[in-house]
């Protein structure tokens, strides 16, 4: 399963805090070094295991909190489609996987923000990044060309500005 850790209450916005999550070998599964404010990272753990969360604060910045909470599972579709869905936290990250089904160029955007923006990222199947636009509002995103029938992509959806619903629109 998918958790989200979220840091918040530190005195000073930029911090330099570590946090760990290690199996219960001691062997590190996530981290993210320079934890600030309203930063987050997510942990793929497995039901049942036992995990340590290791804090290392190495500026002295107290107090702060650190939530962990159930992180959205990834939603898999295909073809030309509309996804809704929203963010409700600072940092969030949803996670796509979409294939397409026909041969062809694809615009990925996003539609029905009420206000604010998003950031858009879509990567291939190896993980490489092919495209991103940040600070998208209502239809704005990429195109990618020459897509073929069969191939799945990463699409990821990163909170910017807004804690608000809205729809990823294949086609």
């Amino acid at each position: 399963a998918s958790y989200a850790f979220i840091m918040s209450g530190a005195k000073d916005n930029y911090t330099d805090i570590s946090v760990e999550v290690l199996n219960r070998l001691g062997e590190t599964v996530a981290s993210n070094g320079y934890f600030s404010n309203g930063d987050s990272f997510t942990a793929e753990l497995t039901v049942g295991e036992t995990y340590t969360i290791r804090v290392n604060d190495n500026d002295g910045v107290t107090p702060y909190t650190i939530d962990m909470l159930a992180a959205k599972p990834t939603v898999e579709f295909s073809g030309k489609m509309v996804v809704n869905d929203s963010m409700e936290h600072t940092r969030q990250v949803n996670h796509y996987r979409w294939t397409a089904t026909s041969d062809g160029d694809f615009n990925f955007y996003v539609a029905n923000l009420e206000s604010g923006a998003v950031n858009l990222y879509i990567y291939d199947a190896n993980g490489e990044q092919l495209d991103y636009e940040t600070y998208c509002y209502n239809s704005e995103g990429v195109k990618l060309y020459n897509i073929l029938a069969g191939e799945t992509y990463e699409i990821y959806v990163e909170h910017c500005n807004i804690l608000d619903s809205y729809s990823l629109v294949v086609g």
